[in-house]
């Protein structure tokens, strides 16, 4: 049963225009470690960092309903890993969704040259 759902779209551009500085210490706001490390690699790093910010506010609403977290908690609780994309939970964030009956997230990421969307749907 769908107990969630969650879309967020984001302008790309916001990204493209911020000063390298800036962009740095929201990417280290926004990523992990690991998606950092990505993030570094990218030949078009706006479209990730857009689409990792996304994602995250998807699941943010998405979780809203039947549980309350900070923006700060999912984006320190949350990556975004593989393609297709998929959502990995820290150990303890994990720990609470699956007490809460959640037995599986759905993550969907689009973009154009312009903006990113994202769709989370929550099953329990």
């Amino acid at each position: 049963m769908i107990v969630g759902v969650g879309v967020d779209i984001e302008s790309i551009e916001r990204f493209r225009n911020m000063p390298s500085r800036i962009l740095n210490r929201v990417a280290k706001r926004i990523l992990t470690k690991a998606e950092e490390e990505t993030y570094l690699s990218q030949r078009d790093p706006y479209t990730f960092i857009a689409g990792r910010f996304s994602s995250k506010e998807a699941l943010l609403k998405a979780l809203s309903p039947i549980y309350r977290l900070s923006l700060f908690e999912v984006l320190h609780s949350v990556e975004i890993v593989g393609t297709p994309p998929r959502i990995k939970l820290s150990p303890g964030l994990e720990k609470r969704v699956r007490e809460m009956g959640i037995k599986r997230i759905h993550l969907s990421i689009s973009h154009t040259r312009d903006y990113v969307i994202s769709i989370v749907i929550i099953e329990s």
